[in-house]
């Protein structure tokens, strides 16, 4: 089979079947709230400004302000109680700022597909296929605070995949609940990596490097737990992921997390801790690479504190000079009961030997239908 056609078959399976079940919505309407009707239309969207400013840097360039915003909607389209298309798009800045160092202020803005994926579920099991993020780590999402997930979402967050995956879930165990998934995928190579407005790098097949192969040779399994025997509700993580080359060796990596939330003194805490390596990191012969993001949220009813903390050991290898970074902030913030959120905090960021602060602040608001 030609290099490249698994990948667009799969998207044109996707678009086809997002297609019918677009036409079955705009027919039948919305499900009625009081009793489910197929097919039907959910869905959510997140709304975030965020202004950062950056002082006190080695690096006078990187004292700069930027003002910009996030849209996200989450979109469901139901064509019966175990079929559905989700489609999950993003409005943000596609574009790296100018190393020159100017200010910016919702420059470089574009859309672009994150998720767009044909899903059963039956009875535990979940089979979906199409553009994905494959399941590995959860620091990148679930790390507390302002900046808590930065380095995570940058540097360890798998997206924009194009494949096939399954999960099952074991509901009633002596561990409590447990999933199993796997998935098989390439970079999206294909005019859905690109972005409307304004456009962004697009990957290209003929770059290669780990995970861009166009066709299925890179996979990631994983197993979840929660409802564990123990005070509070703990869960755990474990990922591994293998990222086939043509042109460079394979890049593996390996994850374990854990999130334990639990309450004390009339306060809600969620303490996190996962650990992240990497082999032969971006393809390159002995890259290795380690992080440990730890974070702890304290919630009092709608006020919050976060303090979150990511460390990273890049190892020497030809061509890759060795590096010790870190990044450590802390935030605050208020959740109204309309759903708009309130937060500001400060981080400090080291990265090959070039320290920066910033201090920001974060309006958002989340709404679901």
């Amino acid at each position: 089979m030609k290099r490249g056609t698994i990948k667009w078959r799969l998207l044109a399976a996707v678009a086809v079947g997002g297609a019918g079940l677009g036409g079955l919505v705009a027919t039948s309407g919305i499900a009625q709230a009081e009793e489910q009707s197929y097919p039907s239309f959910s869905g959510s969207i997140e709304f975030e400004i965020q202004n950062d400013y950056g002082f006190d840097s080695d690096d006078p360039n990187e004292e700069r302000n930027e003002l910009g915003g996030s849209v996200s909607p989450d979109l469901y389209f139901h064509a019966t109680e175990h079929v559905y298309l989700n489609a999950g798009l993003v409005f943000e800045s596609v574009r790296d700022p100018d190393p020159a160092g100017d200010d910016r202020y919702f420059d470089d803005h574009g859309l672009y597909v994150e998720v767009l994926t044909l899903n059963a579920e039956f009875d535990g099991l979940h089979v979906y296929g199409g553009k994905f993020g494959p399941n590995f780590s959860i620091a990148y999402d679930a790390a507390s605070g302002i900046y808590g997930t930065e380095i995570s979402e940058d540097d360890i967050q798998l997206s924009e995949f194009v494949g096939a995956g399954a999960a099952y879930t074991f509901a009633e165990t002596p561990v409590g609940s447990v999933t199993t998934s796997a998935s098989v995928f390439t970079q999206d190579t294909s005019y859905l990596a690109d972005a409307t407005i304004t456009h962004r790098d697009r990957t290209r097949e003929a770059d290669g490097g780990p995970g861009n192969t166009g066709n299925l040779q890179s996979y990631a399994i994983a197993v979840d737990g929660e409802g564990l025997p123990v005070p509070g509700d703990l869960r755990y993580h474990l990922g591994y992921a293998h990222l086939a080359s043509d042109d460079t060796d394979d890049e593996q990596r390996f994850a374990i997390a854990a999130e334990w939330g639990f309450a004390a003194g009339g306060m809600n805490f969620t303490p996190l801790l996962e650990y992240v390596h990497f082999e032969d990191a971006g393809g390159v012969t002995g890259a290795d690479r380690d992080y440990v993001t730890g974070s702890l949220l304290a919630e009092y009813e709608a006020w919050n504190v976060a303090l979150a903390y990511t460390h990273r050991d890049v190892g020497a290898a030809t061509g890759v000079a060795a590096s010790d970074d870190y990044q450590v902030q802390l935030s605050a913030g208020y959740a109204f009961e309309n759903g708009i959120g309130i937060d500001v905090g400060v981080k400090e960021n080291r990265t090959e030997g070039v320290n920066t602060r910033t201090v920001g602040a974060l309006l958002s608001y989340g709404y679901e239908f």
